[in-house]
C-alpha cells in the first residue's frame, strides 16, 4: 500500500464514521421523540459522540482510534443480532465494516511510510518540507539537501508535493475515550446518574392515545402508533392468519395479537380454548407461569390475565379474551420492576370492543 492508497483507506474510514454518526443521532432523535427503533434510548447519545469521536480521531490518522471504531462497531452489531435474534443490515454492515478495516490499513500504512524526519524540525534553508508517497523519495530529497541543493526543486514523484501534515499518536483521544466510558458508567449504574438521566428524558415520553382498529374491532390505549403485521401459524385447526400491533417504548413492549379461528371452535368449551391460549403463551416465551386469573370483557365475553416470568428477560402480562371463533392477546413484556407500572396496568386495562 504507498502513501496515496492510505490516504484513501482513511478517508474511506472517517467518511462511513460520519455516515454512521448521522445514522444514530437520527435513530436515537426519533427513540426519544417517541418512535420505537431498535431498542434506542436518549442513552445512545453516548454512541454518538463516541461514533463522531473516534471519527474524528481517524481523520487525523490516529491508529487507535481506526482500531477501536473496527472493533465498536463489529461488537455492536453482534450485540444487536443477540438481542433481537435476528441478523438484519447485514449488506450494509460488511460495507462499513470494509471501510473501517480499510481505515486500519490506511492508518498504520501512514505511519508506516512517513519518515519520523518530516517534522517541523526540518525548516532550515529555503525549500519547505514536502510530503512524500514513498520513504526512497525522502532519501533522494534528503540526498539532495545535504549535498548542497536545498533551494533546487525536487526530482520525480516528489516535485510539487505539499508539507506534510502533523499527526498525532492518538493518546488524547484514547483518554477522551476513557472518560467518556467513565462518564457513561456514572450515567448508568449510579443514583445520580440514573437520576440525571430521568430528568434528561422526562420531556421525551409518548404520547398516549386511543389506538382503534376498524378491522379488528378493538381500541387500546398506546404510546404512539404501533406497527401492524399479519403472519401465518399452522395450528391443529390449520394455518391462521395472526394479525399483531406492536409498539416498543424503552424497555418495554406492548402487543395486541388477534387470530380468527375456525366456526368449530365455538362449539368447544371457552375454557379449554383459553388453556390452549395460556399454555401456548407460556411456551412461546419459554417462561414460568407466575399467576393467573379468571376475567370478563364486554358483555360477559371469557378471559384470562396471566403473569408470566421469563429468566434473563423480565415479565410478560397478558390478557387473553375469546369473542365469538376471534382470539384477543393484550400482552406487555417489561423489565420485572416495571411489570406493574402505571402505563402497563393502564394498557392492559384500556383494550375494548368496539362492537359488542
Amino acid at each position: 500500500m504507498d502513501m496515496a492508497s492510505a490516504d484513501a483507506g482513511i478517508k474511506k474510514a472517517w467518511v462511513a464514521g460520519v455516515i454512521s454518526g448521522v445514522i444514530t443521532l437520527i435513530v436515537t432523535a426519533a427513540a426519544m421523540a417517541g418512535y420505537s427503533i431498535m431498542g434506542f434510548t436518549s442513552l445512545n447519545l453516548l454512541d454518538v459522540a463516541f461514533i463522531f469521536g473516534l471519527t474524528f480521531g481517524i481523520y487525523k490518522k490516529s491508529r487507535t482510534c481506526a482500531v477501536l471504531m473496527f472493533v465498536y462497531f463489529v461488537g455492536s452489531k453482534l450485540y444487536l443480532w443477540s438481542e433481537t435474534g435476528k441478523v438484519s443490515g447485514l449488506p450494509l454492515a460488511l460495507i462499513f465494516g470494509y471501510y473501517f478495516f480499510l481505515g486500519i490499513l490506511g492508518a498504520f500504512a501512514y505511519h508506516r511510510m512517513a519518515p519520523q524526519e518530516e517534522k517541523p524540525v526540518q525548516q532550515s534553508g529555503s525549500g519547505p518540507v514536502p510530503k512524500f508517497k514513498t520513504r526512497e523519495e525522502y532519501q533522494q530529497w534528503k540526498a539532495e539537501r545535504l549535498a548542497g541543493t536545498q533551494g533546487a526543486p525536487l526530482t520525480g514523484q516528489a516535485a510539487g508535493t505539499q508539507r506534510a501534515e502533523k499527526t498525532g499518536s492518538g493518546l488524547g483521544w484514547v483518554v477522551a475515550i476513557l472518560l467518556l466510558a467513565a462518564a457513561a458508567g456514572v450515567l448508568v449504574f449510579t443514583d445520580i446518574g440514573k437520576t440525571m438521566v430521568v430528568k434528561f428524558t422526562a420531556g421525551s415520553k409518548p404520547v398516549w392515545q386511543e389506538f382503534s382498529s376498524p378491522e379488528g374491532n378493538f381500541a387500546v390505549l398506546m404510546p404512539g402508533s404501533p406497527s401492524h403485521e399479519i403472519k401465518q401459524v399452522k395450528t391443529a385447526l390449520g394455518a391462521l392468519d395472526m394479525h399483531m400491533f406492536s409498539r416498543e417504548i424503552r424497555r418495554s413492549a406492548y402487543i395486541i395479537i388477534y387470530s380468527d379461528y375456525p366456526e368449530i371452535i365455538t362449539r368447544a368449551p371457552a375454557d379449554k380454548v383459553l388453556d390452549g391460549g395460556r399454555d401456548g403463551a407460556v411456551a412461546n416465551s419459554k417462561g414460568r407461569l407466575i399467576s393467573e386469573q379468571y376475567i370478563t370483557l364486554d358483555g360477559g365475553h371469557a378471559g384470562r390475565e396471566l403473569t408470566i416470568e421469563v429468566p434473563e428477560k423480565g415479565t410478560l402480562k397478558v390478557r387473553a379474551y375469546l369473542v365469538g371463533r376471534r382470539l384477543y392477546q393484550i400482552m406487555v413484556a417489561s423489565p420485572k420492576d416495571l411489570a406493574d407500572s402505571e402505563e402497563n396496568i393502564a394498557f392492559l386495562r384500556s383494550f375494548k370492543l368496539l362492537t359488542r
